[in-house]
């Protein structure tokens, strides 16, 4: 599991298509986004992003280079206290 640090402006910018995405507001300027496989493909990073909900469900997304602040690898223990 790997967490995204992406700007709210982003986050905003595709309105509702962010609903169903499991994104959790980090501060005032960024959220995290939580994503199971992640990639380079500029101007892009290629990133399987969680969905909310029951189950371990993934939607494939590009999200811009400039929208990205971070991207952190989790530990198995990580990933286990959040369910996946």
């Amino acid at each position: 599991m790997v967490l995204i640090l992406v700007k709210k402006d982003w986050i905003a910018e595709i309105g509702g298509l962010a609903q169903n995405l499991l994104i959790k507001e980090h501060s005032d300027t960024l959220n995290v986004a939580y994503a199971g496989r992640v990639q380079t493909e500029y101007p892009f990073i290629f990133a399987e992003l969680a969905r909310a909900g029951e189950g371990k469900s993934f939607v494939p997304v590009h999200i811009p280079v400039d929208a990205i602040r971070g991207v952190f690898d989790l530990t198995e223990a990580d990933e286990r206290k959040l369910g996946f």
